[in-house]
């Protein structure tokens, strides 16, 4: 065997490369979202791992501006509206199944307050398990342009509480769904 030189081998400086595993989408141009005064978020979505840790769905959030849709460390659907002082949360009971198909949506009103939660499984056996809930008095002031639109990601340096799972036809309407409408999706 014949030992080769080159100009490349020997010691070179070096420097650390932080890694930040996990995927998501990203939108930076949310001018839309930003004046949104009614809005539907709708998503189906497989969990892999469901109870693991916080897991975002969705998210247009920013210093308690904005809104977001995760799974909690229990496996639970979340809902997060911030008002730019404040930050109100709804929760669904239940923990999601692992590797069962659902439907999850937020929906809020502004001209009532009103912020709906709901999710539904796609496994007609366990069809007893859906369930959407509805407050009023929810205060919501949207994030900025500047904020991005995260699919999977909550916002942050570096993005963080990724979803581990599917999502498909992640849908945002100007309007506010109701239930009929969002069964046909």
């Amino acid at each position: 065997m014949e030992e080769i030189q080159v100009d490349w081998e020997g010691q070179f400086p070096s420097r650390e490369q932080k890694f930040y595993p996990g995927s998501y989408g990203r939108v930076d141009s949310t001018g839309s979202l930003s004046h949104l005064k009614n809005f539907t978020v709708l998503v189906t979505l497989w969990p892999t791992l469901p109870g693991s840790g916080e897991q975002t769905i969705f998210s247009h959030f920013h210093d308690l501006s904005g809104w977001r849709l995760f799974l909690d460390q229990d496996g639970c659907f979340v809902a997060e509206l911030g008002d730019g002082a404040n930050l109100r949360t709804m929760k669904l009971n239940g923990s999601l199944h692992e590797r069962k198909w659902y439907r999850a949506w937020v929906c809020y009103d502004s001209g009532t307050s009103t912020l709906t939660l709901g999710k539904s499984i796609l496994d007609p056996g366990l069809s007893t398990e859906d369930q959407s809930q509805t407050n009023q008095n929810f205060d919501f002031k949207a994030a900025g342009t500047e904020v991005p639109l995260l699919m999977a990601a909550s916002h942050g340096d570096p993005v963080h509480f990724h979803f581990n799972g599917k999502l498909e036809a992640p849908s945002i309407f100007s309007k506010v769904l109701h239930e009929k409408e969002i069964e046909a999706f």
